[in-house]
């Protein structure tokens, strides 16, 4: 399966928060289940401005919950300053930000049980961040840098060789364009290359290997609707398919193809806010794999 599906197929969650925010409403609960036993929930909570305040996430192992959660603290600008992280309600570790008067992050630190775990100074448009043992030595560097149209990360060893390189190309618009990915070590190039079409949506997705073409995807769209996805290998066989059927305006239904024979369904309800409130899975002879509900608040 190409990684624009795995992507495609990780976001949905992603989508629908993202999604009910352009409707003026925000996700607080996700819940999935199978055989109407529960297997996951998320719980979000914001404050007035939006901003996320916590996200409990709820894995359940034969019926019992596993709680891991995240909260957060603003400035007066919106920016978080202090995020903390809890699993079974006991503090793990703590995140710290500084910014500037114009919103520009200056520093990050982080610390587990009171001792510093890594910190970050920003000098100029780059981010230095040090990781360190618990002797205090440094285990690892990693620097970011932000350009007008670039994104980029190096990471190195405590003798500050290079391990590895990440870079992001991005158009005029901010949408990516291209991911560029180099293991030192490995000796190994990855890159994603993305296109768009006028409206800003992508119409085709390239990944490579060392320079050579591994596999692609194309997406068709209809009156602005996604309607399909199409995934090759180098050699121009189809690899995976979806497809999207837009039956009225509570519902849609997603088919997926793996090599070319259906692999499962999906069906999504939404509500008159056009959030989506139910998502069942099915498989190839109709069964209920699974099922998600969402639950919003509006504006």
């Amino acid at each position: 399966m190409s990684n624009s599906i795995k992507i495609l197929f990780a976001s949905l969650l992603l989508n629908n928060l993202s999604f009910a925010q352009s409707n003026k409403c925000l996700m607080t609960e996700m819940l999935l289940t199978k055989d109407n036993q529960p297997i996951n929930k998320i719980l979000i909570q914001y404050d007035k401005f939006d901003n996320i305040l916590s996200k409990e996430t709820i894995q359940y192992y034969d019926g019992v919950g596993v709680s891991s959660r995240v909260s957060h603290e603003y400035n007066a600008k919106n920016k978080p300053v202090k995020t903390d992280y809890f699993f079974r309600n006991q503090l793990t570790r703590t995140v710290n930000k500084t910014y500037d008067n114009a919103g520009n992050l200056l520093s990050e630190s982080e610390s587990k049980e009171s001792k510093v775990t890594n910190r970050a100074i920003k000098l100029d448009n780059k981010l230095e961040q040090v990781f360190l043992n618990e002797d205090g030595s440094i285990s690892a560097k990693h620097i970011s840098e932000i350009n007008a149209n670039t994104e980029s990360i190096t990471k190195y060893d405590a003798q500050n060789n290079i391990l590895s390189s990440e870079k992001k190309i991005l158009s005029t618009s901010g949408k990516v364009v291209e991911n560029q990915y180099e293991d030192f070590l490995g000796k190994v190039k990855k890159t994603e290359k993305f296109q768009f079409n006028s409206e800003d949506k992508m119409t085709r997705s390239e990944n490579y290997l060392d320079g050579i073409l591994e596999s692609y995807s194309i997406y068709d769209y209809a009156d602005g609707n996604l309607i399909k996805v199409m995934a090759f290998t180098k050699n121009n066989q189809e690899d995976y398919r979806l497809e999207y059927n837009y039956t009225g305006k509570n519902q849609t239904e997603v088919l997926s193809y793996y090599r070319n024979e259906l692999a499962n369904r999906k069906v999504k309800e939404y509500d008159a806010n056009n959030n989506c409130i139910k998502e069942t899975s099915f498989n190839r002879d109709g069964q209920i794999i699974n099922v998600a509900t969402f639950k919003y608040t509006c504006k």
